[in-house]
């Protein structure tokens, strides 16, 4: 469903309603928001759980943030020439 309305996106931006459709993103992307806040509120998360086991799931959740964060400054800063190696230059 999200293609569909991808494409009507880049439909309104090649006729130039620019407007309309960024008003149409803001409107599904808020939506999405709504639907995710209903879903955190039927979930009632209690606090002091959470409090209790932060400090047990440290260590592994700060391994995965560098390793994410470590993966990100890489792809930011290289060059990409290791996708040039096998190309065909024609």
């Amino acid at each position: 469903m999200f293609f569909f309305n991808f494409m009507f996106y880049f439909l309104f931006v090649i006729l130039g309603a620019d407007f309309l459709s960024i008003l149409i993103l803001i409107v599904y992307v808020g939506a999405i928001s709504i639907l995710f806040l209903f879903v955190v509120m039927m979930l009632n998360i209690r606090l002091l759980e959470i409090y209790i086991d932060f400090f047990r799931y440290l260590p592994i959740g700060s391994f995965i943030c560098l390793f994410f964060l470590l993966n990100l400054f890489i792809g930011l800063f290289s060059d990409f020439g290791f996708f040039l190696v096998n190309s065909i230059v024609v």
